[in-house]
């Protein structure tokens, strides 16, 4: 059975039925969804079909019903004996009983003996899933993007993830309505060695009114539609930024579900892996990073991994992390360490860009992991020196524990955010405890044990607190397309 030019690999051939005439009938079925399409003749296009209890084929839009006999029948009437009490309506159509038609509008439900078991179908091993939607977040300036598209780039040559494990080979789709393919992305791309020949930009739709800008919040069907006629069919779609594709209020719940199902949708069907871009609320420090991406919680529950990126201050090290904070298909811990680098583009001189170097692997969970980036270089949104706050906090605790109505008065009289000095007990392991079932919540400082003296070995029972820590970042070897790479099957 041939398969139509027009559409790529994911459709496979099922069956052929033929008709009185010679005009056979092709069924396909769909890799991802398991979904059925027929095709009339050689050069037909595909209509969406399902089968009834007799194993016709129809066209629940229209009624149209194809027998396996390969004749075709015209709309037909609500089968009686579908409901086990008829309606009345029902039970007053004379439906044709050679032909076992569902209505053309109702709830279908499918058996879970009939459901075969799938493995995930992953690009990158806990990180990057086919037929998923996933989001990376961060604050501006941590090169989310920069970040995004090195991934890109390495599905494009099969080269090495961060964690050195082999990337298969695919194409990438990339839309984005703040960074210019031309002066920006393009140079990017060129800088982690992707190779531009598996790299496409959404840049329009067109229509019978002609061409306009592609919108996701309102074209990401007729994406899909393009997506199922290209060959091979990309792996990753980049969507940047995500709350593009939202067409209503992004802070509420059911609008961003109701817009961003068309995207989950194209995931499952066509098998590509989503990466929506995201930025971080303000104000949101020391929160699950889940509840700081921007806009409705709706963005970080849809995904099925939430990825986040950080840029450290200089005393704990310096450079950027790429944390995983939520995964519903594994563990939700642990991130790699990166820096950007500068650099020129050598076969277009004057051109400047950035690329992604890559890091040693993080422990820790990425609340813990991002703590440590909310301060950069000593600051954060609330103003004045993390050290100061660290000080007038051991200050207070000195003289042993104090309850926190002490610690708050404290905290107004120097003028100092209690949400913050909050925040910054949590990370310097300051003690809270409460006297008794009706006593006070205090605060105390840790108890420090003091190592052998002459030793160099932690205390008993103390913990290096630099575990989640960044020390130092490795640059990746120049990427370059693998001899052994295997092509992605699409």
């Amino acid at each position: 059975m041939p398969l139509p030019a027009t559409y790529p690999e994911e459709w496979i051939p099922s069956e052929t039925l033929t008709r009185p005439g010679g005009v056979p009938l092709h069924i396909f079925k769909n890799k991802w969804s398991g979904k059925l399409a027929l095709q009339e003749g050689k050069n037909g296009g595909l209509t969406p079909v399902s089968t009834d209890k007799k194993g016709n084929f129809v066209d629940y839009d229209t009624g149209r019903v194809w027998g396996r006999d390969g004749i075709v029948n015209g709309p037909q009437p609500l089968d009686p004996d579908w409901a086990s009490e008829p309606t009345t309506d029902a039970a007053n159509l004379s439906a044709d009983p050679g032909l076992d038609v569902m209505p053309r509008a109702g709830v279908t439900m499918t058996c879970a003996s009939s459901i075969k078991p799938e493995p995930i179908a992953w690009l990158w091993g806990g990180w990057l899933a086919r037929g998923k939607v996933h989001v990376v977040a961060g604050a501006p300036g941590s090169g989310k993007t920069t970040a995004a598209v090195a991934l890109a780039a390495t599905l494009t040559i099969g080269g090495r993830w961060p964690d050195g494990t082999k990337a298969p080979i695919g194409d990438v789709l990339l839309w984005s309505g703040e960074d210019d393919p031309r002066d920006t992305l393009v140079p990017r791309l060129i800088a982690a060695g992707a190779n531009l020949d598996k790299v496409h930009f959404v840049d329009g739709y067109t229509d019978e009114r002609g061409r306009r800008a592609f919108d996701p919040s309102t074209d990401t069907d007729a994406l899909s539609a393009r997506l199922a006629m290209m060959n091979p069919a990309p792996v990753l779609l980049i969507v940047d930024p995500l709350v593009s594709a939202v067409a209503g209020d992004s802070h509420k719940n059911a609008e961003v579900r109701r817009s961003l199902q068309p995207l989950v949708d194209l995931a499952q069907i066509r098998g590509v892996a989503v990466l929506g871009i995201s930025h971080f609320s303000k104000g949101t420090q020391g929160r699950e990073p889940t509840e700081r991406v921007t806009g409705s919680l709706a963005f970080g529950a849809l995904a099925r991994i939430v990825l986040a990126t950080a840029k450290l201050p200089d005393e704990q090290g310096g450079g950027r992390i790429l944390v995983r904070a939520k995964s519903n298909l594994g563990i939700d811990s642990g991130g790699f360490g990166y820096d950007l680098k500068e650099v020129e583009l050598e076969a277009y001189p004057g051109i400047f860009t950035t690329r992604v170097l890559w890091g040693d692997a993080i422990d820790g969970s990425a609340r813990d992991l991002l703590a440590q980036a909310d301060t950069q270089d000593g600051q954060d949104n609330e103003g004045g020196s993390r050290s100061d706050v660290e000080a007038f906090i051991r200050m207070c605790l000195a003289d042993g524990p104090i309850t926190v109505k002490q610690m708050q008065a404290e905290c107004n009289g120097a003028g100092h955010s209690w949400d913050r000095v909050k925040r910054i007990s949590n990370t310097i392991g300051v003690k809270k405890r409460k006297d008794g079932y009706q006593g006070d919540w205090k605060w105390a400082l840790p108890r420090v044990q003091e190592s052998p003296k002459g030793s160099n070995e932690p205390a008993k029972g103390s913990k290096e607190r630099t575990q989640n820590s960044v020390h130092s970042l490795r640059p990746l070897l120049p990427l370059h397309h693998s001899t052994d790479a295997v092509e992605v099957e699409a």
